[in-house]
């Protein structure tokens, strides 16, 4: 960041804090104020925590660090929602940022420019995550349907409305509870004063949480086989990571009258269409997916690069541990293998082998 953008991005960081506090001492004090984004207190810490950890993806705010609070609060979410809607191949297909922007609480736009870099930094070299709404953290890979994403049927007049579909039990929702944000740490007066390097530290952990999570929920059967669909119909780019936005709006219209989506939001039905286990192997052998994701790294070279929108950046130290383990489970035999059409396991260290069949 050059010296005039830190220049900008003070101001505008001051200003939000200025907001923050504001608006927090009029909820202490039950002041009631007018409805809209300008006093709302959620909106100021959302957008406000997006552009200290991406501020990059804001220029039109960082070209213009003066404009009122009215402006501002617009402009911020304006950036993001557009953003969000842009990614979807297919109508209100919900989004998932690898790495919430709450990450940190307030913590990033409490700390003053030069510190904060530094912490982004050793975030970055850590676990390889960058937070925020640029395209390593919001991208083609971070579709999902709302059942994957919050457990929940999608909205009315999408394709996900009407499906009747249920996730099963142990589906891993992408917002589910045991997430940690570290939220706190935007409260913690001595750590915003604080080096970078105790900033990191306190940061990493939950980042590296958050890529398992997604990791994980993006290598399930049910989003998988959702995938392939598009993968199937000609769209093999339409969740991968690497997908300029252009690209996805040209899939989006192509795809819109099509019977694409429905067939996308039919495919999560786990004992239907998106696979079907041998007899008796869910019972005997529940869990067994949710150690496949966690090998993070070694998702790509155990499946071929066929487990979609998992990115060498997932990085983290369960995932080298999960990795390891699984080279010497294939060093002894044990073998993975997806398919279009099926899904083979050879797991000698858990003595089971299974054959799992799409339809």
């Amino acid at each position: 960041m050059d010296k005039e953008t830190k220049v900008a991005y003070e101001i505008i960081r001051q200003r939000i804090v200025e907001r923050l506090d504001t608006l927090g001492q009029a909820q202490v004090d039950r002041v009631k104020l007018p409805s809209g984004d300008i006093n709302s207190l959620k909106k100021w810490r959302r957008f406000g925590a997006a552009f200290a950890w991406d501020p990059e993806v804001f220029q039109d705010v960082l070209a213009k660090p003066d404009m009122p609070d009215s402006q501002l609060i617009s402009a911020l979410r304006k950036a993001e929602d557009t953003l969000m809607r842009k990614w979807g191949v297919i109508n209100k297909i919900p989004l998932h940022h690898v790495v919430a922007n709450r990450t940190g609480g307030d913590l990033g736009i409490r700390t003053p420019v030069d510190t904060w870099l530094e912490t982004r930094k050793r975030v970055f070299d850590a676990t390889g995550a960058k937070p925020g709404d640029g395209i390593s953290n919001l991208n083609a890979a971070s579709q999902f349907d709302e059942l994957a994403h919050q457990g929940r049927p999608g909205a009315k007049g999408t394709p996900f409305a009407d499906t009747g579909i249920k996730q099963r039990s142990d589906f891993p929702v992408l917002h589910r509870a045991g997430q940690n944000l570290a939220e706190k740490a935007g409260k913690d007066t001595s750590l915003i004063l604080g080096t970078a390097k105790e900033q990191a530290n306190v940061l990493i952990p939950s980042v590296e949480q958050q890529q398992a999570r997604f990791a994980e929920t993006t290598a399930t059967p049910e989003v998988q086989a959702q995938r392939q669909v598009l993968t199937r119909a000609g769209y093999p780019e339409a969740f991968a990571p690497d997908t300029p936005i252009e690209r996805i709006q040209q899939i989006a219209s192509e795809i819109k009258d099509t019977d694409i989506p429905k067939k996308f939001a039919s495919a999560f039905d786990f004992s239907k269409s998106a696979v079907r286990l041998g007899k008796n192997f869910a019972r005997n052998a529940p869990g067994l997916f949710g150690i496949i994701p966690e090998y993070g790294e070694a998702i790509d070279e155990i499946t071929g690069g066929r487990v979609f929108g998992v990115t060498s950046e997932m990085k983290a130290a369960e995932f080298e541990r999960k990795r390891q383990a699984s080279i010497k489970a294939k060093e002894r035999g044990g073998k993975l293998s997806m398919n279009f059409g099926s899904i083979k396991f050879t797991l000698p260290e858990l003595g089971v082998s299974e054959l799992i069949t799409t339809q």
